[in-house]
């Protein structure tokens, strides 16, 4: 059985947009839909389980965000896999078939990321490689970004040279549309609790190419944001300067430098497990 953990934060409307997408693309499999809600609302909360009944409801009244969404989704989950999703993707027909006939055919891969389309029909920024300290933050807050430096270390960081319509071994993955086995997780373990909004996909892969468990971008497989614009975008429009004035960006900014912390000294661990 496939369990898939939709995690949610005050985005009810494309919340069952995405619901409604789950349901047509599982049509042939055993499934599971757990909604694991960060911030609980009555009114979402009454809707969902009015037009869905099947689907388990997790919701929490105090905000326990994104790593500890999934967490409590995980644990909840009685499937063989897991698929996390967030509330503004809608999932293509067959995507999650072709995702559990990839990773069952390869053992080698832990962690499988399908192709995602923005909302203006091109692909989001997924893959990534990851962080090099401090060059790629500097690049992508600052000033730095606009010089010719800048520019490679942002195009290099994005893998912008890479073709996105093949199958590749990635540093890492957009933690918006994740696939995964629960033996995988069990090995790895669960999301870092510590990175309450940001760098915890960062932070998993990472883990799983310490564990040899290869992650994948896999372009067959097809999710769509409906969200034009989100959080994380928005935090990369700020400058390096906005952390005296904006929440996400400091929050941003503190969860890149607990990352850099408890990897600090570690070379990327991919290249020992890549072959």
């Amino acid at each position: 059985m496939i369990s898939i953990i939709v995690t949610n934060y005050k985005k009810l409307n494309l919340l069952l947009s995405c619901l409604e997408s789950v349901k047509k693309a599982c049509q042939d499999l055993k499934f599971e839909i757990i909604v694991s809600d960060s911030k609980k609302e009555a009114s979402a909360e009454k809707k969902i389980k009015s037009r869905h009944p099947d689907i388990k409801y997790l919701g929490f009244k105090k905000n326990i965000g994104y790593a500890g969404c999934i967490n409590k989704g995980i644990k909840k989950a009685q499937g063989n896999y897991i698929f996390i999703i967030n509330s503004d993707i809608e999932v293509e027909k067959d995507a999650i078939k072709k995702l559990k006939q990839y990773i069952d055919a390869h053992p080698k891969i832990g962690l499988l990321g399908p192709k995602i389309i923005d909302p203006d029909g091109k692909p989001a920024i997924s893959p990534r490689r990851f962080y090099k300290f401090p060059w790629t933050i500097l690049a992508r807050r600052t000033f730095l970004g606009k010089t010719f430096l800048g520019k490679r270390a942002k195009s290099w960081h994005l893998m912008e040279d890479y073709d996105r319509k093949k199958i590749c071994l990635v540093d890492w993955i957009l933690g918006e549309a994740m696939f995964t086995k629960k033996e995988y997780i069990d090995k790895v373990g669960l999301i870092d609790k510590r990175f309450f909004l940001y760098f915890s996909d960062v932070d998993w892969c990472f883990r799983f190419w310490e564990k040899g468990l290869q992650v994948v971008y896999y372009p067959e497989a097809l999710v769509k944001e409906t969200e034009a614009t989100s959080e994380a975008t928005k935090v990369r429009g700020r400058g390096i300067f906005s952390i005296f004035t904006n929440y996400l960006t400091r929050k941003h900014v503190s969860e890149y430098i607990k990352f850099l912390l408890k990897h600090f000294g570690k070379g990327n661990p991919r290249k020992k497990y890549a072959a």
